[in-house]
């Protein structure tokens, strides 16, 4: 069973000692297949770029590159992982001198912000993100826009020639994104605020920054679905935020004019035009999104093949298949099965070992080339945590679902010496589990 793992270049390697320990861990494990992280969603890469701004580190400091030099000479295979639609927080314009630095060029966030997807209420993700890795929020970028689509891949270009000896190019958040927080409130101390609240009111909650309190690093945007009265009073009020895109008006005209479908002229509002789509042309809907998506990986891998017809591409992918092909307008066994992946990394995260073969083994029924490489991911962390003892039952689904090996998520959360070093609490003690649970199947 071969192995792989997703690292995070920008926050888990400060120096050369940093690559070595990883080096000598995934040699240890038998992982040789790595798949670093040089933008970890945050609208900065890891690298001097001409099209993003540099993560702030040392500008002499290379750590893409000496992990390729390093993973090489032990016979590893290095494809970059590349976060294509969510691109950092809102913030990132203010946030000189501690999340980037001078090099490369403006965030996409004040030179760009055409490139970012809007919700069905009509928010742009700018001005309401989703509040994911920190309090300034995430922005999503419209990925089935053409001049969003265009950057995205002069993007991948450009990381191939700055590190031509790279093994392929590895794909997450491929997708557009979808999600849902439901938040309840007890009314029953707070009359003088349930007295105002009607159903389908729009509330928005801000947060202030401390290092500069001019500004809101946190924004979040809610909507009234549901008033609960006794005796007359308000006693709880619901309030629901569903995170769906893109709903821009461009995107609109588009999907009028691409999927044959007429919006009624009498809805004014973005939430009234989304709330009509979802209604009547759901389907229409559905497809026009996820051809978007597919378009764009079509895209990436004509430019690969353009740039060395040997680089391979390969994405993590939704579990729930093919349900995600309604929800984030992924269809990726349809890539798989078209020839435009070489290898895949379904996110199986929290997927108990029977859940798990079940799962894997529906992938290998839907793909038509039964050799084609499958290399599940599980992870372990404080949310979903596998025990030592366990590491055998994931590893054993996997193979008998028929997939040929597995991915870890991640090197920062499977390696406590990693987390020791620094000054995190280890989850579990896996080095050996892991190689026991590895070797005795590696092909």
């Amino acid at each position: 069973m071969r192995a792989a793992v997703w690292s995070d270049i920008i926050n888990d390697y400060r120096d050369e000692k940093d690559i070595d320990d990883f080096i000598e861990w995934c040699s240890k494990i038998g992982i040789d297949l790595l798949l670093p992280c040089v933008n970890h969603g945050t609208g900065t890469v890891c690298y001097h770029s001409s099209l993003a701004p540099t993560a702030k580190v040392d500008e002499s400091w290379d750590p893409l590159g000496l992990m390729l030099e390093k993973a090489h000479s032990a016979g590893m295979e290095v494809h970059p992982w590349v976060v294509i639609a969510s691109w950092g927080s809102p913030l990132l314009p203010y946030l000189k001198g501690v999340a980037y630095s001078e090099v490369g060029s403006p965030p996409l966030q004040t030179s760009h912000p055409e490139y970012f997807a809007v919700d069905s209420y009509g928010n742009p993700s700018l001005e309401a993100p989703s509040l994911v890795y920190n309090r300034g929020g995430n922005c999503y970028l419209d990925v089935g826009k053409d001049v969003t689509q265009r950057f995205l891949v002069e993007l991948i270009d450009e990381l191939v020639k700055k590190y031509p000896t790279i093994d392929g190019v590895h794909l997450d958040y491929i997708r557009y994104q979808r999600f849902r927080n439901t938040l309840k409130v007890d009314c029953s101390q707070a009359r003088e605020f349930a007295r105002i609240v009607r159903s389908g009111d729009s509330f928005w909650f801000m947060g202030k920054w401390e290092k500069n309190p001019s500004i809101y690093d946190a924004r979040f945007f809610f909507k009234v679905t549901e008033r609960k009265e006794e005796s007359g009073h308000v006693k709880e009020i619901t309030l629901d935020r569903e995170y769906n895109y893109c709903f821009c008006d461009d995107c609109l005209e588009r999907f009028q004019r691409e999927a044959q479908v007429s919006i009624p002229t009498d809805l004014r509002t973005t939430e009234q035009r989304s709330d009509w789509i979802l209604s009547h042309e759901k389907e229409k809907w559905v497809k026009w999104r996820a051809d978007n998506v597919t378009t764009l990986v079509e895209k990436i891998r004509s430019k690969l093949r353009d740039l060395n017809p040997d680089l391979r591409l390969s994405a993590a992918t939704f579990p729930s298949y093919p349900e995600c092909v309604e929800t984030v307008g992924q269809d990726w066994i349809s890539w798989i099965n078209s020839g435009l992946l070489d290898f895949v990394n379904p996110m199986d995260y929290d997927l108990p070992p029977e859940k798990l073969q079940s799962t894997v083994s529906g992938y290998r029924k839907s793909i038509s080339d039964r050799s084609f490489p499958i290399y599940a991911g599980i992870m372990t962390s404080a949310d979903y945590l596998i025990g030592a003892e366990d590491v055998q039952a994931h590893t054993d689904a996997i193979e008998k679902a028929g997939a040929d090996g597995v991915t870890l998520f991640a090197y920062s959360l499977w390696s406590s010496r990693f987390r020791r070093k620094k000054s995190l609490d280890p989850l579990g003690e896996y080095d050996e589990p892991l190689v026991k649970a590895l070797s005795g199947t590696r092909r």
